[in-house]
């Protein structure tokens, strides 16, 4: 069982693949760009706040010790 999930896939698969992970009450870092359109960002935001789950966007190698 998991409690957080990473989304590096290509993002035109972001919207659907975070909202998956949120309904499963996963928090989610997910790559930079969120999503491709904006309105689909606010649904994710939305999602996640009202499943109280954390909603991270970044890069991932921001985190890599070597930096």
């Amino acid at each position: 069982m998991i409690d957080a999930a990473i989304v590096a896939s290509p993002t035109p698969s972001h919207a659907d693949t975070v909202a998956e992970l949120l309904q499963a009450d996963k928090h989610v870092f997910v790559e930079k760009p969120i999503t491709i359109l904006a309105q689909e960002a606010s649904d994710l935001v939305r999602l996640a706040s009202s499943r109280r789950r954390t909603l991270q966007v970044g890069h991932v190698e921001r985190f890599n010790p070597a930096w």
